[in-house]
Parts: structure tokens; sequence; C-alpha cells
């Protein structure tokens, strides 16, 4: 009975925002509309909105009389034939083709806030058209010739039968991309159809790995990366997958498990060939679809704890569950977007061809505080203040169960990496083997400088099951119950305590080694560091550059607040913010020098900044903010000289060096440092092209535009050192 009134709920408010349509319609008439065509209208609303009263009436009768009688009503069946209609919930609401197609216009620059704007309208159903027919691209010619970059390794999903309309969906094992047919002509399913395809998939669903790469691609030759953006994600420096584009091609019956964005992001997917089903939960029963899980299976306790079950569930479980869903199909040209902690599942119902990336609006900050993140979600590599990495996978709750199902015949994979080109390394998981790991990681000859930290598990820079940027799921733990529940703290728990001043670094204790130092910023890695800061610059807003280069404070009272807030601001973002906020501290510092008295900090200035945090004045307040200018004075004796290095420090990396550890260095460091760095060869032209990025943000020169700024990363990784060099130039 509930399951029923669920269903007739579903399609009562379907009807009502018709109604509500049409009269918002009917009110934007013009006035040479006919009398007889208004009347008409609003007699057809009238009579629909009579039916619906007619409805709840029989609503209550059937209450009241399964209430009184002891035979209760039979519920309505899920028959997995095709041939009856099934109830349909909210499939591709109302609003979806009255909006205005994107054009070309409307993407580049303007994207994020044309996707704002579709947000917050009332008629938008999360999905848009775009006009892909004028984006000048041969899309059958792009579909011929797009291929994985070379290093990809993983094509396919696999599907798990499960029971009580659960089903789990992993990685397969294809090692090579097979040949995907989309030159067929498929016909845009009916609703009908729609949520068969889905219901028998999650239900009975097909046997053998289904073809699906998702993954970096060669956009060379089109305009992709210029007119699909992801906003102020950028600044983040390169994360595949979260801040650029993917490619999503598969066949018939692969798709994506239950997940949402990483860290509460947004994200669009534009289908460009075939069609695609998503199953899209609404954003206010997120926490009743946690829960339901929860009690199902036992949830992890990080960011990403659906994801890890790479679970599939059918629309009747979530009828039956009362929770509330879209089915939107989505086809060549079709935009879908997500919402944060918004959870989706996604299934190629034809060979399809997609691009997706993440986004986030303006004044949306890219990480919020207190994102907790285990060894295996996407953002666990970043180094970010606002995330609080989990130092293991927490143990699930006592009494969950467990899917019952026959487990594949081959080691199931984690997740699709996201960094294919990166090496792996087994290690065990007690605390000293990760302390080693870490240590051993510093003398490793990698290319991009990553190893693996987790045994058995792959990079966990990787974004999994996202059909928004990396497909497939988690395998089963099956020792997870096993486990005990380690502390939820940040990294600094995990034995590691990188960056910790009351506890070992992954150097010596409160000291850094100037001699490594000098080599991380100045071998490939920084530069390639420095190359995608200055992209992740020319990406960013407006706003951000003019809070820097609109014009020099008048007074230093004004200049210490100015700076003061411009490196508070900085302290909550990736790496193009820690070079701008290290370089707004270098000025603070300097204004914040008593003219008269040279090694002394100016009473005043301490005053005007303490203000300008909203902060007491007093002893303690004046002795830590002392600490932070003596601190940062390190830094600038580290690069005096050569101020242009800043840009080059391994900041935010996986170098193993935190900003602490840099503040914190010893005067013999510090000179190891300056000594070693002294040898490089190539010292002042880093310095020259680093000094003139610096003043170009500060408004105070001019950053000669240079062809590595319109490469992509992928491109630019691939170069030998020498042309490298010769880009900076």
């Amino acid at each position: 009975m509930e399951a029923l009134k669920s269903e007739i709920e579903s399609i009562k408010l379907q009807i009502q925002r018709l109604c509500s349509f049409a009269e918002t319609n009917l009110q934007k008439s013009t006035p040479s509309s006919s009398s007889t065509e208004t009347d008409v209208t609003s007699s057809a609303i009238q009579q629909v909105l009579e039916v619906l009263n007619r409805i709840d009436n029989k609503l209550n009768e059937l209450t009241t009389t399964s209430s009184t009688s002891s035979t209760s009503l039979p519920s309505i069946p899920y028959s997995t034939n095709t041939t009856g209609p099934h109830p349909i919930p909210n499939l591709d609401k109302i609003g979806h083709h009255t909006l205005k197609p994107l054009t070309k216009d409307d993407l580049g620059p303007n994207l994020i806030a044309k996707l704002a704007e579709l947000e917050t309208n009332t008629h938008f159903s999360g999905k848009v058209r775009v006009a892909i027919e004028d984006l000048g691209i041969d899309w059958r010619d792009f579909a011929r010739r797009a291929r994985p970059l070379p290093d990809h390794k993983q094509f396919a999903v696999q599907h798990c039968q499960g029971n009580d309309g659960f089903s789990n969906l992993y990685l397969g094992h294809l090692k090579k991309m097979p040949a995907i047919d989309l030159n067929q002509s498929d016909k845009e399913p009916t609703h009908d159809e729609a949520f068969n395809f889905a219901h028998d998939t999650i239900e009975s669903p097909p046997v053998g790995e289904r073809s699906y790469f998702v993954g970096e691609f060669d956009k060379s030759g089109t305009p992709l990366a210029e007119l699909f953006s992801s906003g102020a994600l950028s600044i983040l420096g390169e994360l595949p997958g979260i801040n650029t584009l993917y490619m999503h091609m598969g066949e018939s019956g692969s798709g994506t498990a239950f997940h949402c964005e990483d860290a509460e992001l947004h994200s669009y997917n534009l289908n460009i060939i075939g069609y695609k089903l998503w199953i899209m939960i609404a954003p206010d029963n997120t926490s009743k679809f946690e829960e339901m899980l929860d009690d199902q299976f036992g949830l992890q306790k990080c960011d990403q704890g659906v994801r890890h079950l790479n679970i599939m569930v059918s629309p009747k479980k979530l009828l039956e569950k009362g929770i509330k869903f879209d089915i939107i199909c989505a086809g060549p040209g079709d935009l879908v977007i997500t919402r944060p902690r918004q959870y989706h599942a996604v299934l190629n119902y034809t060979p399809s061809l997609a691009i997706a990336t993440n986004y986030t609006l303006p004044n949306e900050q890219p990480i919020p505080p207190g994102c907790g993140v285990c060894p295996r979600d996407g953002l666990y590599r970043l180094s970010h203040t606002n995330l609080r990495k989990l130092s293991n996978q927490p143990k699930r709750k006592a009494g969950a169960t467990a899917l019952l199902y026959s487990p594949p015949t081959k080691k199931t994979k984690t997740h699709p990496t996201a960094l294919p080109n990166r090496k792996r390394q087994n290690t065990h998981h007690s605390k000293v083997a990760i302390n080693k790991q870490r240590d051993k990681r510093h003398n490793e000859e990698n290319r991009d400088g990553h190893t693996q930290q987790q045994g058995q598990q792959q990079e966990p820079h990787e974004l999994t099951g996202h059909e928004d940027d990396n497909e497939g799921s988690d395998e089963e733990d099956d020792d997870d119950g096993d486990k005990e529940d380690d502390d939820d703290g940040d990294e600094n728990n995990n034995g590691s305590n990188n960056g910790n001043s009351d506890g070992e670094s992954n150097q010596q204790q409160g000291t850094i080694n100037g001699r490594r130092l000098a080599s991380l910023t100045t071998n490939r890695d920084a530069i390639l560091r420095f190359m995608s800061i200055v992209q992740a610059w020319d990406n960013a807003d407006v706003g951000l550059k003019r809070l820097f280069a609109g014009g020099k404070p008048k007074d230093e009272l004004t200049s210490a607040t100015h700076y003061d807030g411009l490196q508070q601001k900085s302290q909550n973002f990736g790496v193009l913010y820690t070079v701008l906020g290290m370089s707004a501290s270098f000025r603070l510092s300097k204004v914040m020098i008593d003219d008269q008295q040279r090694h002394r900090t100016s009473s005043h200035c301490m005053s005007a900044v303490l203000a300008g945090r909203g902060i007491d004045d007093n002893k303690r307040t004046r002795k830590k903010l002392s600490t932070e200018l003596s601190e940062a004075r390190k830094i600038m004796k580290m690069v005096e000289g050569y101020d242009g290095l800043l840009c080059f420090l391994p900041l935010g990396s996986d170098s193993g060096f935190t900003l602490r550890d840099l503040k914190r260095g010893s005067n013999e460091q510090i000179q190891a440092f300056r000594t070693t760095v002294a040898r490089y060869e190539n010292l002042m032209l880093l310095n020259e092209v680093g000094n003139e990025f610096l003043l170009s943000i500060w408004g105070e020169g001019e950053f000669k535009e240079r062809c590595f700024q319109s490469k992509q990363p992928h491109e630019l990784r691939t170069l030998p050192d020498g042309d490298l060099i010769t880009l900076l130039r």
C-alpha cells in the first residue's frame, strides 16, 4: 500500500509541475492570443486539478479500507518484460525542452555563470541542451579518432548479481581498448523503456565484462579545453578528472555505481553520441539514501563511503524505501548537471560517448572545511588545509549485512586510476611500513614523483566511480570488518606526522634537507609545477585577479591589512594559492619592519593587522603574529636575491616538504639550499621567469605570453627537459 501511494504521489507531482508550467505560459501569453484559446487552456488546467482531487479522495478511501481489512492489497508487479507499463517516477522532469539551448557564446569563460543561472531555475530538470552542432567540431570524426592516452590501463566494468534490489558494479580486467561501434543510429528510449532498462540491468545484471573507457584523452586539434572549463577549480593545479576533461566511451550496459562528487563539487557531463540513463537521487533525500545503505551494509566514515560500496540500487528498491529520484535520459547534445552531494548512478542505454568534469560556482570554496578523505578517495593526495585525512579505512558498523553474490573469479580492482603513468609499489599496512614508504619515496626517480602508499591499492589520487570523472567502482573489502577503527583525525595520526612539529617528519625532526630541497626546486617537476601555476592563474576569475592587482595601498597600515588579508584568504586553497599567499606574506613582512628599527616589527602595523583579522590586540596574539612573520622571513632569507624561485619551491606537492617545514628550516639548511641551488645552470632563467610572473600578479609588470600556456598538461609531461627549458624563455 505504501509503495502504491508513493508511486501515485510521484505521478501527481509530475502532473502538478505540468499544470504550473502551463499556467506560467498562460500568464506570459501575448495580447494577440485569442480569448477562446485562453479559455480552453484554463479549462483544461482546471479539469486536471479536479482529477488530482479525485485521486486524493480515492487514496484516502483505500487507506481507510486497508486499515480495517485483514486482506492487504496486492503489490504492483515489477515484471522484467517491457510490454506492460511501469509506474514511472519523475522521468525527465517538465521543463527540459523549454529551456533555451546553450550556444557557443554561453560556453568558455561564460559557462560557469550560465550553469549557476540554470541551477536556480525552477524549470531546470537536471539537463540542458547544448548546440554541439555549432561548435565547429566534426563529432563523428572526433569519435573515430577518440583514443585514451597511451598509458591508460582500464577499459571495462563488470556487474555482479546481488539480491533484494541491490547489485554491484566493479572494474573489469580488459587491458586493451576494444572497438565500440558508435555509428548506430539509435532511437531515444521511451519512459517505460528507460525505466525497465535500469530496473532489469540492476536486478538481473548482464554476465561478463562491458567495455568502458574513462580517462584523459588527446584534445589536440579541438577547442574542447577552452569551451568546457572547471571555473575556480583550476586554481588547485591539474587534478585529472576533477578539473580536467575526461572522456567516457562505453557499450550498452556499462556504467558507474552510485556516488556523489568529491568534496561537495558540482559536475557536468556532455553526451555526444548515444543515450545514457542517469538515476538521480533528489538532493533533499541525500541523508535518507545514506541511511538506507548504512542500515543495509554499513558506510565508512569518509567523504566517499557510498562510492566504496560499488552499489547499484534498482528503481523498485528506491520506490519501496520512499526515496525520491529522477531518471534522466541524456541523448546527443544533452548536458547533465549534478549538484553537491547529489547521489547518482549511470547506465549506458546504447553505446555512447561523452566528456565531463567537475566545477565550482563563483564564491564557493573548492574544498569545504573538514572534508574527511581516506586513502582510497580521489582527493587524498591533494595537499589542502581543508582536507581531514583519515589514517585507515574505518570499521563498518556491527550487524551490517553483506551482499550475497558469487564474487568474480579474478581479484577485482579498486579504482580506475586518474594518474595511470605513475608507478605502483606495495607496502604493508602497518604504520611503520607507511613511514618507510614515505621516506623511500623521496629517493624514487619517478617521472611524476609519486608512488603507491597503500598495500594492494591503486593511487589514492584517483576519482573512482565517477560518471562525471572516473567510472567504475571499488572492490569489496573482505577484511574491512576485521580492522580496528583507527583515529579519524588527519594524516598526522597515521604515523608519518608530516609537518607536525611534535613528531618526526620525513626529514629529521624540526629541520629540512637543504640540498634535496634545492634539487626539488630546480628539477623537471618544478618546471612543470610552475607551468601549471601559470595556467591556473590564466584561468582564474577576474575578481581574484583584481584583489591582487587592484592598485598598491597608499600607506603602511593599509598595506599591512591588505597583504595580510590576501595571505589569510590564500591558506584554504591549492598550489597556486600557496604561492600567492607566500608572496603576500613576503610583502607583509617587509611592510611590518619599522623603518627606524630595521629588526623590529612596527607596533602600529601589528595593531592594524590584528584589527583586520578581528582579533584582540594583546601580548599573546602579538607573539603569535610575530612568529608568523618570523617564519615568513625565514623563507624570504632562503630565496633572497632569487625571489622568483618562490614559484618553483615544492609547495603542496608530494615531495614530503610542507610549508611548515620550510618555515622552520635551520640556518645551516638554508645555507645548504642556497649553496646547492647556486650551482644550477638555469638558475637565472627560473628566477627571471618566476619574478616576472609574480610582478604581473601584483599589477607591477607584464608576463610575456609563452608557448607552454596553450599546451595541455599531458603534452607538457611528454616533452624532454631541454624543450621545457626552451618553453620558459
